[in-house]
């Protein structure tokens, strides 16, 4: 089982309890189906000591290095080894990095014993196998918040690409599609929340605010949007920004 040449890799955060983060790298082939074949998972853990990990969660940057290493390592061994594993995610969180692999069959007596030998050459790691592509679909495959944190960040980069100043308020417009009694329906929500009507028609309808243009702030917005739009009947499809320079 070996990463396809045209392996794509992608990745998104979220905020979870006290403003921790989850910092997440997918394998964007491994989401296909078609490329999930039966195999076993998994997750090779390394842990940072305490005094080593922001409030937020993230390790400082010599435990990260240290947790880099173990991934590098890693690795080295499957590829000494030929053993036929699959690394298709990792995530970091409360000083964790977890990398996540699928091994086929024939491989994982074979995984299991270089695992062990990571923790004798490094510590700090635990081995925990999963069911088949359970922990991968359910944990680190992007869900449709976080394919919108993607397409967020796409945006933003365009517009500072192209000049404008993230820093500064600018004014958003939402695009809603749908039926007419859907779109009646979130119209009356947001005009009574603040919004403003730019644009509509029989099908469409485009909303705008005012607000900052960071990372966050949008992924809250868009996804409480996302989220009326659904129990409105009708359809969030993203929003835009004219450019607003310094």
């Amino acid at each position: 089982m070996n990463a396809s040449r045209n392996d794509r890799w992608n990745g998104y955060y979220y905020v979870f309890g006290d403003g921790e983060r989850c910092v997440v790298t997918f394998n964007a082939t491994a989401c296909d189906p078609a490329h999930q074949k039966p195999s076993f998972g998994r997750r090779i853990i390394g842990f940072s000591p305490p005094e080593d990990v922001s409030p937020e969660g993230m390790p400082s940057p010599a435990a990260f290095a240290r947790l880099k290493a173990i991934e590098d390592r890693a690795a080295a061994l499957v590829s000494e080894r030929g053993i036929p594993a699959w690394l298709v995610g990792k995530q970091v969180y409360r000083g964790m990095r977890e990398l996540v692999f699928q091994v086929d069959a024939r491989g994982v007596a074979a995984f299991d014993a270089m695992a062990a030998q990571l923790e004798v050459e490094l510590g700090g790691t635990e081995l925990v196998p999963y069911e088949g592509w359970s922990f991968f679909n359910d944990k680190i495959a992007p869900d449709a918040d976080a394919r919108a944190h993607i397409a967020n960040r796409e945006v933003l980069a365009a517009l500072k690409s192209h000049g404008t100043d993230l820093g500064r308020p600018h004014v958003i417009d939402h695009t809603f599609v749908g039926s007419m009694s859907a779109l009646g329906a979130v119209r009356r929500r947001l005009l009574d929340a603040g919004f403003v009507e730019s644009g509509s028609s029989t099908t469409h309808l485009t909303l705008s605010t005012t607000d900052l243009l960071d990372q966050d702030t949008i992924d809250a917005l868009t996804a409480n949007l996302r989220r009326l739009a659904e129990q409105s009947g009708a359809s969030y499809d993203g929003w835009g920004a004219a450019i607003a320079r310094s």
